[in-house]
């Protein structure tokens, strides 16, 4: 399995805090049967500067030497926070798309509801007109009331990328994240699963099998493939992503 959105890196945001942690996150990664992990730090434009890049980048290659005694191999890339510094942030380049590609991995604030962010789709749009394509973090996590369809329909149709968190999947989020979650994926809006790892206890821990399982019983090995499999491996690999059709 295939891992694009994890704070396993140490030190540098709020996830993995120390290098033995992170070795321990690798060995849990392994033994669940995730090959490859793209770290995805949180870079906010107005807290980022070349100097603090230079920094995310100098750990995440410490990070990769280490990963590949675990047999992991790791990618680098960010979380990018979508708020009005993000204009400055892409005219400066401060930030890492998802290993190079055109992909960028990026989150609005999880603690309002979409309807409540201004301008969040010119935030979007920004990322598009400069040539990348967002892949749009947790996605389920922005509807507080429930799935708004005429703002997921319009994002799929401009051909955004949306990754669900194994844990919104689990209820560690709250019932209606859960049930947004479950709603990506009955009717097929979800193009990936990821950890979101930030620690090495509790539950948002690097693992995926027990989600990957639970799709295969639920739609089918050829969804859990592409979710936890396919479309990762394309997104890392500068490919198009591929939506699946509802039967």
């Amino acid at each position: 399995m295939i891992d694009i959105h994890s704070h396993i890196v140490w030190g540098i945001d709020d996830g993995i805090q120390s290098e033995e942690e992170m070795k321990e996150a690798f060995q849990m990664a392994k033994d669940d049967g995730i090959e490859i992990i793209c770290s995805t730090p949180h870079i906010t434009g107005y807290q980022i500067d070349d100097e603090k890049l230079e920094y995310i980048k100098q750990q995440q290659r410490r990070a990769r030497i280490i990963s590949e005694k675990y047999g992991i191999q790791l990618a680098f890339g960010c979380e990018l926070f979508l708020n009005d510094s993000v204009y400055e942030c892409i005219e400066s380049k401060h930030f890492l798309s998802l290993n190079q590609s055109k992909y960028i991995l990026c989150e609005f604030d999880v603690r309002k509801d979409i309807h409540k962010i201004e301008d969040f789709n010119e935030y979007l749009y920004e990322i598009e007109i400069n040539g990348y394509i967002p892949v749009i973090a947790h996605v389920e996590r922005y509807f507080l009331k429930g799935l708004d369809y005429r703002i997921l329909d319009d994002w799929k149709e401009k051909g955004y990328i949306f990754q669900v968190n194994r844990t919104s999947l689990l209820g560690i989020h709250g019932k209606t994240i859960q049930k947004n979650a479950k709603l990506l994926l009955k009717k097929r809006y979800a193009h990936v699963i990821s950890s979101d790892c930030h620690s090495v206890d509790g539950k948002r821990i690097s693992k995926l099998s027990d989600i990957y399982i639970k799709i295969q019983r639920e739609y089918g090995k050829e969804y859990a493939d592409l979710l936890c499999i396919q479309n990762p491996y394309s997104i890392l690999c500068n490919l198009k992503v591929r939506s699946f059709a509802k039967k």
